[in-house]
């Protein structure tokens, strides 16, 4: 895109033809009078902003079935390219969190989610379900034949 601009600008400033002035910035001719032919597509990527925000977790892989029903003629690699170009990106989904095995649950809550929500009494303390952790240590450790074995301890 410079080069053709250094080119019109040579040529204009000089009064060097088009063949004399694409030779001394080093472009083609026929790049130089290249005009792109590619279209905006304006109706399109308003539809596909409008379809990703409905359905999040469609990409560019989902979308395009969807375009074609509702009469647009497109395939995967357009959408590919305009996906991007329109900031739109797949919306991750959240893990829901697990209290993992071995922690110990509280009581007193109304629900396990709503951790605000605490139980009609009000000097009521959450208390542990289960009192006492457990704690394991291993030791790693090989014998005269060299077999490895580990010893475990609770305390």
């Amino acid at each position: 895109m410079a080069q053709r601009t250094a080119v019109r600008a040579i040529q204009t400033k000089f009064q060097l033809s088009e063949r004399r002035a694409c030779a001394l910035v080093g472009l083609g001719r026929s790049t130089c009078r290249y005009r792109p032919r590619r279209q905006e597509w304006p109706a399109l990527r308003d539809r596909l902003r409008v379809l990703a925000g409905e359905r999040r977790r469609f990409g560019y892989r989902r979308l395009p079935v969807l375009l074609r029903r509702e009469g647009f003629t497109v395939n995967l690699k357009r959408v590919y390219r305009l996906y991007p170009q329109e900031g739109l990106t797949v919306r991750r989904r959240r893990r829901r969190r697990r209290v993992p095995r071995g922690v110990p649950r509280l009581i007193g809550y109304s629900s396990e989610r709503d951790v605000s929500t605490r139980s009609t009494n009000p000097g009521c303390t959450p208390r542990y379900r289960n009192k006492t952790g457990w704690a394991r240590w291993f030791a790693h450790s090989r014998c005269s034949r060299q077999l490895r074995y580990r010893a475990s301890e609770r305390s």
